[in-house]
């Protein structure tokens, strides 16, 4: 048994050197199948942009060199036909899902969540409509052809179709319309069961998700958020955070008081009241602990000592 059989079945470094060595004098250069897969992956995600500047076509094309043959059947579905993976149907298109999301942290299924570092949750979404991979010969190298197209779509249901070449959107069908809203509901769906990476905007969740409570909670979580921005900026003056700071609330009345503080339970509501919740469902009256200070003067103070007796 020689040397090079002995160490194809040895530990898995030994395999990997020796490779490289017969690679080298053969004049090829052994690159791992995830390091091709993530390549395409990040390729395609990473053209998946909101409108700016060329993305406003919502279209792209672009070339991977050195890309062989065999890597992409490995890596990719299906060809379609010899060296061709031409998945215009809605349904071929999903079949990237699974290599997309597994290399691009801000994609589920074939649709990536665009955040920018000034928004704190996700208010537009980028999916997949259409893409075209071609393998090509150019002297001797093979290379890979990709063309594609995506759609953009917001918490209000509202989506936004790839232009033409005069800045048009692209006339489509009313199947392949729902067939696409489905990809996007689905792909969202699946970015809400996951929170902790994806914070969608109350608009995904309450016109998508139909889920009112944490339709809530974002917007608390956005306000609060602003709070702490608009503190941080350079040049503000310390601000007071508590529920008096910027205007006037309203007392409805005292509940239980504890250790000098009164819990409180505030008139009216507003969604960005849920980022002072301590207790109650979301959407409903807020309460609060408040020192006793703070309810000096007030009705509700003297209503509260008439029923204790104080």
């Amino acid at each position: 048994m020689g040397k090079e059989v002995r160490a194809l079945i040895g530990d898995e470094t030994k395999k990997i050197a020796l490779l490289k060595e017969l690679a080298e004098e053969f004049g090829v250069a052994l690159v791992k199948m995830d390091s091709l897969s993530k390549q395409i992956s990040g390729a395609i995600g990473s053209r998946l942009k909101a409108q700016s500047g060329m993305e406003i076509y919502q279209a792209s094309s672009f070339t991977l060199d050195n890309f062989p043959l065999a890597a992409a059947r490995k890596i990719l579905p299906a060809e379609t036909s010899k060296g061709v993976w031409d998945y215009s149907e809605t349904a071929k298109v999903q079949m990237m899902g699974p290599l997309l999301e597994r290399w691009n942290p801000s994609m589920l299924g074939v649709t990536r969540a665009l955040q920018t570092v000034s928004e704190s949750v996700i208010r537009v979404v980028a999916s997949l409509l259409g893409i075209k991979i071609t393998r090509v010969l150019v002297a001797g190298t093979s290379k890979l052809k990709i063309d594609m197209m995506y759609v953009l779509a917001d918490g209000t249901g509202e989506v936004h179709w790839p232009k033409d070449a005069e800045r048009r959107e692209i006339a489509v069908s009313a199947t392949k319309e729902a067939e696409i809203r489905s990809q996007i509901a689905t792909d969202v769906w699946r970015m809400g069961e996951e929170p902790k990476l994806f914070m969608l905007s109350p608009e995904f969740l309450r016109n998508q998700l139909h889920d009112e409570t944490r339709a809530l909670l974002a917007e608390a979580y956005i306000h609060n958020s602003q709070q702490q921005q608009a503190q941080a900026a350079p040049g503000s003056r310390p601000k007071k955070t508590g529920k008096r700071a910027a205007q006037t609330f309203e007392v409805q009345e005292i509940l239980e008081e504890k250790r000098g503080k009164y819990l409180v339970r505030w008139a009216g509501y507003h969604p960005s009241w849920e980022a002072y919740r301590i207790q109650g469902e979301p959407g409903s009256q807020l309460e609060t602990w408040e020192p006793r200070k703070e309810m000096l003067d007030t009705q509700a103070l003297q209503q509260w000592q008439m029923r204790e007796g104080g």
